[in-house]
């Protein structure tokens, strides 16, 4: 591979007579070039996590992982969609653009999204704007995450509702004994004979 560059010749007299071509060798450098992007491309593709770019409320590119998120066969049919009002509110794209483009990158943000067949998924989003004005991000799946955390704190709620319910229970129970308890002392003692107290006069 070569560069080449060709610049007008000039006169003494500051005339063009001619054309002066020097070749560059770029061979080493185009692939070293080459090899990076390969790289990249590669890591873009085999990234477990979504990878996006997009710009005016669509995504340009995408690989395969962000396309199984937010359940499409493939980047391609992703990248079909005209807008992103199906996954996001044009409220939360907009708060979102907002924060970018004030220079604010959005970093292990938590967003929640519409998948293609309607049911809702969370995602933890970092992403910035570019110099172009597109912007550029990754996103990591975490529906399972978020589920098993309510499902938790759901379980949590119920074992200290059924706790308390018992604990309830079981007061209204012990006083419920308590009380028949007592009651059935009293009886006993009220039926006892009583004695004579200190200074009663005994009838004859």
């Amino acid at each position: 591979w070569y560069s080449m560059r060709i610049r007008p010749y000039k006169t003494a007299e500051n005339k063009i007579d001619g054309a002066v071509i020097s070749w560059i060798e770029v061979t080493g450098m185009k692939e070293a070039l080459n090899e990076t992007s390969m790289r990249h491309r590669f890591l873009f593709e085999r990234n477990m996590a979504g990878v996006f770019y997009g710009r005016d409320g669509r995504i340009l590119d995408c690989n395969g992982a962000l396309a199984r998120i937010l359940g499409y066969s493939s980047p391609e049919e992703l990248l079909q969609e005209e807008k992103l009002d199906a996954i996001f509110t044009a409220e939360d794209q907009k708060q979102l653009y907002n924060r970018l483009r004030k220079g604010q990158s959005l970093d292990n943000e938590q967003i929640a999204i519409r998948r293609k067949d309607g049911s809702q998924a969370w995602l933890v989003v970092s992403a910035a704007m570019m110099e172009d004005g597109g912007t550029a991000g990754i996103a990591i799946d975490i529906t399972s995450q978020v589920k098993a955390e309510r499902q938790l704190s759901g379980l949590s709620k119920y074992l200290m509702k059924a706790a308390d319910d018992r604990r309830r229970v079981l007061a209204r129970e012990l006083h419920d004994l308590v009380g028949s308890q007592m009651g059935g002392l009293s009886a006993k003692l009220a039926a006892l004979p009583r004695k004579k107290g200190i200074g009663e006069k005994t009838r004859k």
